[in-house]
Parts: C-alpha cells; structure tokens; sequence
C-alpha cells in the first residue's frame, strides 16, 4: 500500500496541517472535494500530480495540487517484495469554517 509510515491517518493528519481553504472564496463560503491524481515513485517520492476530478473551484484544486506536490515521500507499493511506481488518487476535502477572530 502507498502510505506514511503510519497510514492514512497519517495522510489525512497531513492534509489537515497543511491544506488553506482559499482567502479569495471566503465571501462564498464554497466547499468542495478535489480528486488529485499522483505518482508515488519506486523511491517514494511523489510527481506527475494532476487534478483527477474538479471540486467545481479553481482556487481549491490548485490550493489541492500544491499540497500532494509538497508531500514527504511515501511507502512505494511493492509486488514481490520490490518497490514498484503506482498511481493513486487521493480526494482532498474543502470545508468552509467561519472564524472565530474579529478582523
């Protein structure tokens, strides 16, 4: 399985640190799912990252790219106990959160 060391909370913990919900679709208070596409490399690392499936908001699947393109490197799937590359998708969810802070 492609993975962190601890699995896939470890992916959805990293997604929660990391992840901005766009400043310019506050106003909006839009919420979405982009689907992003990834390579996960026989080394581990990550590359050739697209966006699989639209949350219907440009500023979220680029905010959603960037993000998987950052990523630490994963656990490489294997077959037959060697490395191997694998595609995988990953769905990362945008939730619109109203703040607490007077600004």
């Amino acid at each position: 399985d492609l993975e962190f060391d601890d699995g896939v909370s470890d992916v959805y913990a990293y997604l929660d640190e990391h992840v901005k919900y766009p400043e310019s679709l506050e106003g909006q208070r839009a919420e979405g799912t982009c689907t992003v596409q990834f390579l996960v490399g026989a080394d581990g690392s990550i590359s050739q990252v697209s966006v699989a499936r639209t949350s219907g908001y440009k500023e979220m699947d680029e905010e959603a790219v960037r993000v998987v393109k950052e990523f630490p490197n994963w656990k490489p799937a294997q077959i037959d106990g060697k490395a191997v590359a694998m595609k995988t998708q990953l769905p990362v969810r945008f939730e619109y959160v109203e703040s607490d802070i007077d600004e």
